[in-house]
C-alpha cells in the first residue's frame, strides 16, 4: 500500500493524492468518512430554542424547526479545542436581552453574519466574520418581525452525534476516481482523491484525512470489542446475522470485501433495511463458528487500516 502524487495547497485547504494497493471498500470509506463522519464545530442545535417561555421570539414567516435545521448548516471556523468558550445570540445588536426586529419598512435579510458572538465571559462582540465561514441565509424578517434565541457550539461528528441528533453540513469537497490504464484496458488497484476544505482556518485538508482514517479504524476496533454474537438465520443455513448498530455502507463494505478474501468463508452479505436506519445487518456463513471469523475478518482489516495511518503520517 502507497501514497502516490501527493500534493497539497500553500494554504492547507486543498490536497490530492493516488492510494496504490488497497481494496476499492478502503479507498471509497476514507472517502465517506472524509463527507460525512469527520468530528467538526457546529451549532449545537440542542440548545437552540425560540420558545417564548425559554426567552426566545419568532414571529417570522418561517418555523422555528426550520430556523434550527438552517443553523445545522452553519460552519464554524473555530478551533476545536476552544468550541466550549463560545456562546451566540439572535438579538439586537446593542442588547443581548432584546430580540433582534426589523425596524425598516421593507423585507430584510438575516444571516449569520447578524448574529452576535462571544467568547467566554467577556462581553465583548467577536466580529461574526471571524467566528462563521461565509455567509449564510437563514430566514427573511417583514417589517416589525422579531427573533431572539442562545445557543452554544459543540466539536462532534457531522453524519450522527452520540446524542442522536443528526447535522448535515460537510467538511470539505472529495473527488474521487479509479483510473483505468489505457494500454491493457484494466482496471488497477490505484484510486485518486482530492480533498478541498471550505477555507477552515483550525482543519487542513490533510487533517481531515487524518481524521477520516482514524475514524474507519474505530470503527473496526469497535466492533471488534464489542465480541459481537450472531444469531441464526431462518433462511439460510449455517449463516449468522449481525447487527451492528450505528454502522452503514461505509463499515459493511470494507467486511464484506475482506471476508470475501478468506478461505473459510461460503457466504457474506450485509444490508440496511431503511436509508434512515442507524444500523447494518451482515450475513456471514462459514461453517465454523461465524463469530470467531468475524473476529479474523476485524484483525485483518484492522491491520490494514493501521497501514494505511502509518503510510500517511509519513507523507
Amino acid at each position: 500500500m502507497t501514497f502516490l502524487d501527493v500534493k497539497e495547497s500553500d494554504d492547507g485547504t486543498n490536497i490530492s493524492f493516488k492510494l496504490k494497493d488497497v481494496p476499492m471498500s478502503v479507498a471509497n470509506g476514507i472517502r465517506r468518512s472524509c463527507l460525512v463522519e469527520v468530528p467538526m464545530v457546529g451549532i449545537d442545535i440542542k440548545t437552540v430554542s425560540f420558545d417564548p417561555d425559554e426567552n426566545g421570539v419568532n414571529t417570522s414567516s418561517m418555523h422555528d424547526e426550520m430556523l434550527v435545521h438552517r443553523l445545522a448548516y452553519a460552519l464554524l471556523d473555530v478551533n476545536p479545542k476552544d468550541s466550549g468558550d463560545y456562546s451566540f445570540h439572535i438579538c439586537d445588536p446593542q442588547n443581548k436581552d432584546e430580540p433582534f426586529e426589523n425596524r425598516t419598512e421593507g423585507i430584510i435579510d438575516f444571516t449569520t453574519s447578524d448574529i452576535c458572538c462571544f467568547k467566554g465571559s467577556s462581553d465583548q462582540r467577536i466580529p461574526s466574520a471571524k467566528v462563521f465561514l461565509g455567509e449564510s441565509l437563514l430566514t427573511r424578517l417583514k417589517p416589525g418581525q422579531k427573533l431572539r434565541s442562545t445557543f452554544s457550539a459543540i466539536y462532534r461528528g457531522v453524519r450522527l452525534s452520540n446524542d442522536g441528533y443528526r447535522y448535515s453540513f460537510q467538511p470539505c469537497k472529495v473527488k474521487f476516481s479509479h483510473p483505468v490504464q489505457a494500454e491493457t484496458g484494466t482496471t488497477p488497484h490505484t484510486f485518486a482523491l482530492e480533498i478541498t476544505t471550505h477555507g477552515f482556518t483550525h482543519i487542513k485538508a490533510k487533517d481531515i484525512v487524518t481524521e477520516a482514517i482514524d475514524v474507519l479504524r474505530n470503527k473496526v476496533t469497535s466492533l471488534s470489542t464489542s465480541e459481537p454474537k450472531g444469531v441464526p438465520d431462518s433462511v439460510l443455513p449455517d449463516c449468522s446475522l449481525f447487527t451492528v448498530l450505528g454502522e452503514d455502507h461505509t463499515l459493511g463494505r470494507m467486511l464484506v470485501e475482506t471476508l470475501e478474501k478468506m478461505e473459510n468463508v461460503n457466504f457474506v452479505a450485509y444490508m440496511k433495511t431503511h436509508a434512515l436506519e442507524q444500523d447494518m445487518t451482515l450475513k456471514l456463513a462459514t461453517g465454523q463458528d461465524n463469530n470467531q471469523i468475524l473476529l479474523q475478518a476485524c484483525e485483518r482489516l484492522s491491520k490494514l487500516l493501521d497501514g494505511v495511518a502509518q503510510q500517511w503520517a509519513a507523507v
